[in-house]
């Protein structure tokens, strides 16, 4: 028995118990009705977990060896669930969760059991009167009770404990049966949530229960009747994608008018994905509404709570049921194949009852995953699934029409077929929610088609839509997308990164292309390139760009030593060499490595030249004499180098082979190499008359011919 001293740590242990086990507790009941537990119940379960886990490690030292064992366990195998996992074990799970909890309670000194809270508690959240034990029952017990002192002590929880087995096995029963059976008749009178539909304090009566003789007057508006259905007669298109449009602004009371505008929008963009049309989808929500206007008097005449009268009037005229996790999304989908997933359904439902006039919304107590039709009356909130919202804080958050809107737009994404629907899916998600989370970022970046933006404008109509859409939706989302992945958080691969580099080039957005160039490079194998060059060159080309010098040449050196066949790489690091042997050296890898552009041969000429490499020089020069860009400079650079060598004849020779030759200092370098090859010669007679003759006044030539005798 732990000391008085440590209740403490052992209360705050209980409640984090206390906490997973409402959590598990709805999953088990969720999983009893539906085969199935949303997402955000797991997440639920799992921030239950982490607190367990953290008052488990403040009370570790104090806890007797075989409840640390199996508090350990629990934490253990509760690691990283998954809804399926929990599907299918959530019994187990109440199970260990409660056994847990009985034997703190135990251990630790605590004042009450888990029945007995849990008994408490119950009470505390309906109205219903607790039947009394049978006397055979007390007798058994108290028999029972007095066979040990243990047993003494702990008699009135174990009835209690049997008591609420009962209690648990018959809300067990109600909730499996639900709303959606096969059968019409099967009405809401089975859901426990007639307890909150009731007025207070008068005890509940079942919700089918014809009128008693006698009985007080009934209050219909404790029940729901609050003001008289009127069907709603038109309702008023709206652009989605118009960012005039506030979607936060917008009321419940337009949630048809918005699903009839979502369905018309897709109608345009893939209208093979409709079961209906919009306007039949409309004339079916009117007739509905017609129906339940209608049949208003009926209900109260029969004492029934609004609630379940309208949600049994849904089933009637609509036949809806409940179907699995699937395609049937959109409200022309649901009332063609009368059924749908639960979140999909439940928003058809709301809008039923806004084209009825009826004052039902929509409250989400496990996030957008988990909806229920609601109402607000004097008992409490009355959903149409039969729970007393306890679970969490408050009684149930009621999502904007936004929140809802983007709910179902991610249930709908998935079942379009083509990327310009679904790029139109993610571009009103983003406008819902103002931002996107990792995976729908990722979706809208693989079905963007970048393309378009460099694209001429088609003239047919029906081309031109498609084509503004979709140039429209890359430049909403290209932020959202950018900012997403690039977070660390993201983990992406070096494909993405190149995806997210293309986006980014596409929309001329400078910053995210910085960005994207960096995160391709360090994500990219060695080696990789971009648009036919070397990843890190052109991630250096871009530092280079913003003054970043020092970045840029680390990235060019590791172009250089990944790619040792691309020139520009060697020509960068050239550029922005420190010393005059460093740049030839980057020089001559440039020209090993192919490079043979004009002015590139002249500038590595210059530096050979003064390195003292003239035959190397004279190669470059013969190079670019060759070019067609060369100049009659060009030439006479190569001739000079030749009579430096002290070979005149070489400079005959390329002379002679080329198109300068007739140029007047082309043919004061031939002459002068004639006289130093051959003296005064016919041919350098014939030479110094041709300069002459162009009016060329050389005091150098003019000494030369002296000293020959010419």
């Amino acid at each position: 028995m732990a000391d008085a001293s440590d209740n403490k740590l052992f209360e705050g242990l209980r409640n984090a118990l206390l906490r997973a086990d409402r959590v598990a507790d709805f999953a088990l009941r969720m999983a009893r009705s539906g085969g199935q537990v949303p997402a955000g119940l797991v997440g639920d379960f799992l921030e239950a977990r982490v607190a367990l886990e953290r008052e488990f490690v403040k009370c570790h030292d104090r806890l007797s060896t075989d409840l640390r064992a199996r508090l350990k366990e629990l934490i253990l195998k509760t690691k990283n669930l998954k809804p399926e996992v929990m599907a299918q074990g959530a019994e187990r799970l109440v199970e260990r969760i409660r056994g847990v909890l009985n034997d703190l309670m135990i251990d630790g000194g605590l004042p009450l059991s888990l029945t007995q809270e849990m008994f408490e508690e119950a009470s505390r959240q309906s109205t219903l009167d607790a039947a009394p034990l049978a006397p055979a029952t007390k007798q058994q017990a108290a028999a029972k009770s007095a066979e040990t002192p243990r047993a003494k002590n702990w008699g009135p929880v174990i009835m209690v404990a049997v008591f609420l087995l009962a209690v648990l096995a018959s809300v067990a029963a109600a909730w499996a049966t639900g709303l959606f059976e096969s059968s019409p008749a099967n009405s809401m009178a089975t859901n426990v949530a007639q307890a909150g539909n009731q007025p207070v304090p008068a005890p509940p009566r079942p919700a089918n229960s014809p009128p008693v003789e006698g009985a007080a007057a009934f209050d219909a508006k404790a029940v729901g009747y609050t003001r008289d259905l009127k069907p709603q007669a038109h309702y008023v298109a709206l652009n989605l994608l118009d960012p005039d449009l506030d979607l936060a602004v917008l009321r419940a009371t337009e949630w048809p008018s918005l699903l009839l505008s979502l369905e018309e929008d897709l109608a345009r963009i893939e209208p093979a994905r409709l079961k209906l049309g919009p306007a039949d989808t409309w004339r079916r929500l009117l007739r509905f509404a017609e129906s339940a206007a209608a049949a208003d008097a009926t209900w109260r005449s029969s004492r029934k709570p609004f609630l379940d009268s309208f949600v049994a009037h849904c089933r009637l005229e609509t036949q809806v049921v409940l179907f699995p996790e699937g395609g049937q999304v959109l409200p022309s989908d649901i009332l063609h194949a009368k059924g749908g997933p639960r979140l999909p359904l439940i928003l058809l439902l709301c809008a039923l009852a806004q084209a009825s006039g009826a004052d039902l919304v929509v409250i989400a107590p496990m996030g957008r995953e988990f909806p229920l039709l609601a109402q607000a009356i004097k008992a409490g909130i009355a959903t149409f699934d039969g729970e007393q919202l306890g679970l969490r804080s408050s009684a149930g958050k009621e999502p904007s029409v936004r929140e809802m809107l983007a709910a179902l737009l991610e249930k709908l994404r998935p079942t379009l077929a083509t990327p310009a629907a679904r790029v139109w899916a993610s571009s009103l998600i983003y406008r819902c929610l103002g931002d996107l989370s990792l995976t729908q970022a990722r979706e809208a970046l693989a079905d963007l088609e970048l393309g378009t933006l460099s694209q001429l404008a088609p003239r047919e109509p029906e081309q031109l839509e498609r084509y503004n859409t979709q140039r429209a939706a890359i430049r909403l989302l290209q932020p959202a997308i950018c900012r997403v992945l690039f977070d660390s958080s993201a983990r992406g691969d070096g494909a993405e990164a190149a995806r997210l580099l293309e986006l980014a080039l596409a929309v001329g957005d400078g910053a995210s292309t910085e960005k994207a160039l960096l995160l391709l490079a360090e994500r990219a194998q060695k080696g990789a390139q971009f648009r036919g060059e070397p990843l890190p060159f052109v991630v250096g080309r871009q530092l280079l760009t913003r003054g970043d010098k020092v970045g840029a040449q680390g990235w060019f050196k590791r172009a250089f030593e990944e790619a040792p066949d691309h020139a520009q790489t060697a020509l960068e690091l050239a550029a922005l060499a420190e010393n005059a042997d460093l740049k030839r050296y980057y020089l001559r890898c440039a020209y090993a490595r192919g490079w043979r552009q004009a002015a590139f041969l002249r500038e590595l000429a210059v530096m050979q030249a003064q390195a003292g490499e003239l035959l190397s020089t004279l190669a470059l020069l013969d190079e670019l004499c060759a070019l067609e860009e060369s100049t009659a400079q060009d030439l006479a650079e190569a001739a000079l180098i030749c009579l430096a060598l002290e070979r005149p004849a070489w400079v005959q020779e390329r002379i002679a082979a080329s198109r300068f030759a007739r140029e007047p200092a082309i043919l004061r370098l031939d002459l002068i190499a004639e006289l130093a090859l051959n003296g005064l010669s016919e041919r350098a007679k014939a030479l110094a008359q041709a300069y002459g003759k162009r009016g060329q006044d050389d005091p150098y030539i003019e000494s030369l011919l002296s000293r020959l005798g010419g």
